[in-house]
C-alpha cells in the first residue's frame, strides 16, 4: 500500500482539530479561488470556441470555398476550355466576378464601396433566402443593385424606389470616350444582413452592368468565386487547381480571412494566458496553506520520521495532498464550467449587448484538454514546490 497516498488522503477527508481551524478556513477560500478560476478560463476558451465558430458560419454566406486570383495585375481573362478545366478540377462551376471600387451616392449622401459585378450563379455562394432582410435579389437582366443594411442606413435608402435612383461612379480606365468617370445609376431592389464590415462594404449588380459601366470584354474579371460540393477535400483541389493554374493564385476561405482568424487566434491565446496567471496567483494561495499544514502538523511528521518514515516519504505525503487538493478542485471548477456552459448553449441566458442575439458558446474537447492539463501541470508544480520544507524534520 502507498502509505504516503493514504495519509494524504486522511488528511483531505478527516476533520481537523480546533487547533487548525483557521489553516481549513484558508484552505477552503483558497480552493475555492482555484475552483472558480478554473470555471471562468474553461467558460473564456468556451465563447472564444463559439465566436470562431459563429464567425466561420457567417463567412460560409458570404465567402467562398477557393478564389482564383491574377498572381500580379487586378483582372484576369479566361476562355471556355479554362472554364472546363476548372469544372472538371472542382466539380462545381466557377463564378466570374467582377469587383471595383466606385463611389455611391444616393440622394445627397454619399460612400466609398466595393461594386461586386456577378453572375446569377453567385446565389451558390450568397444564398438570398438566408441573407435577404428586406427586397428581392436583382435580376440579371436589370439595372439593380442589393446592398448591405449597414449601407443603406448609411445611405438612407428605399428599398424598390424608381424616384431616388442608387448612382455609381468610378474613375474611367481610359479617356477615349472623353470623360474622367464613369457612371451608372441602379434600382436597389433588396438589403442583406450578414456582418457589419461586409454590409458597409459591397454592393452587388449584375455582371453584365458591372462590365457596361467599365466598357469591359466579356471575357474580363478580377476573379473567379467557387463553392465546392460538401466534403470535399479543399486542400487537394487547391493544390490541383495551383498545378494547372501556376499563373494564377488560389486562396481558400481561411487566406481571405486571415486576418480577422489571426485576430481571433491572438486574442484567444491572450486571454488563456491572462487566465492562467490568475490560476496561478489562485494556486500560490494554497502553496502558502500547505506550507502552514507542515508546519502545524510538525507533531505529526516527527511521528512518522520516528517510526521508520525517510524524508522523501514524508515529502511525498504533503505533495500528494497539495497536488490532490489542486486537482480535485481544478476538476470542481471544470465541471462547473461545463454546467455554466452547457446552460447558455440550451437556454441562451446571456445576450450580445444591444441584440437580442445569444452570446455564441461551444464545447470542445480540446478546451477540455487545456483546462485539465493546465491544472494538472500547476498542480504538480506547486505541490512539488510547497512539500519542500517537509523534508526538514532533523531539526524539529
Amino acid at each position: 500500500m502507498n502509505w504516503p497516498r493514504f495519509v494524504a488522503l486522511r488528511y483531505l477527508r478527516v476533520k481537523q482539530g480546533e487547533s487548525v481551524r483557521a489553516i481549513n478556513f484558508i484552505t477552503f477560500i483558497a480552493s475555492a479561488g482555484v475552483m472558480f478560476t478554473t470555471a471562468a478560463l474553461f467558460v473564456i476558451l468556451s465563447a472564444f470556441s463559439g465566436l470562431r465558430s459563429f464567425n466561420i458560419g457567417l463567412i460560409n454566406k458570404t465567402d467562398p470555398d477557393l478564389r482564383i486570383l491574377p498572381a500580379s495585375g487586378k483582372y484576369l481573362t479566361y476562355s471556355d476550355s479554362i472554364l472546363q478545366r476548372i469544372a472538371v478540377i472542382t466539380g462545381s462551376v466557377p463564378i466570374p466576378v467582377l469587383e471595383e471600387k466606385v463611389l455611391a451616392r444616393y440622394g445627397e449622401k454619399q460612400t466609398v464601396v466595393y461594386m461586386r459585378g456577378i453572375a446569377p450563379t453567385y446565389i451558390q455562394i450568397m444564398h438570398p433566402d438566408s441573407v435577404l432582410i428586406a427586397g428581392d435579389w436583382f435580376d440579371e437582366n436589370l439595372p439593380e443593385a442589393v446592398m448591405g443594411t449597414e449601407l443603406a442606413d448609411k445611405l438612407s435608402v428605399s428599398v424598390g424606389s424608381l424616384k431616388n435612383l442608387l448612382t455609381l461612379m468610378a474613375p474611367a480606365k481610359t479617356r477615349i470616350s472623353g470623360t474622367a468617370f464613369r457612371s451608372s445609376d441602379f434600382i436597389v431592389s433588396g438589403i442583406y444582413q450578414v456582418t457589419p464590415d461586409f454590409e458597409r462594404k459591397y454592393i452587388f449588380v449584375p455582371l453584365p452592368e458591372a462590365r457596361k459601366m467599365f466598357g469591359f470584354p466579356d471575357r474580363k474579371i478580377s476573379f473567379f468565386d467557387i463553392r465546392l460540393k460538401p466534403g470535399v477535400d479543399i486542400k487537394k483541389i487547391k493544390k490541383r487547381l495551383q498545378t494547372a493554374f501556376p499563373n494564377w493564385k488560389i486562396e481558400d476561405k481561411m487566406e481571405l480571412n486571415k486576418i480577422m482568424f489571426r485576430m481571433l487566434n491572438t486574442e484567444n491565446l491572450v486571454t488563456y494566458f491572462v487566465g492562467t496567471l490568475i490560476l496561478i496567483i489562485a494556486v500560490f494561495n494554497i502553496i502558502g496553506t500547505l506550507i502552514i499544514l507542515i508546519i502545524g502538523k510538525k507533531r505529526d511528521r516527527f511521528v512518522f520520521y520516528a517510526v521508520g518514515s525517510t524524508r522523501q516519504g514524508i515529502y511525498r505525503i504533503f505533495f500528494y495532498y497539495g497536488f490532490l487538493l489542486i486537482l480535485l478542485s481544478g476538476l470542481t471548477g471544470l465541471l462547473l464550467g461545463w454546467l455554466i456552459v452547457l446552460s447558455q448553449k440550451h437556454y441562451q441566458w446571456l445576450t450580445v449587448p444591444g441584440t437580442t442575439l445569444p452570446y455564441p458558446v461551444e464545447i470542445t474537447s480540446g478546451n477540455f484538454l487545456v483546462v485539465l492539463s493546465t491544472v494538472f501541470i500547476l498542480a504538480f508544480t506547486a505541490s512539488a514546490l510547497a512539500a519542500r520544507p517537509a523534508r526538514n524534520v532533523s531539526n524539529d
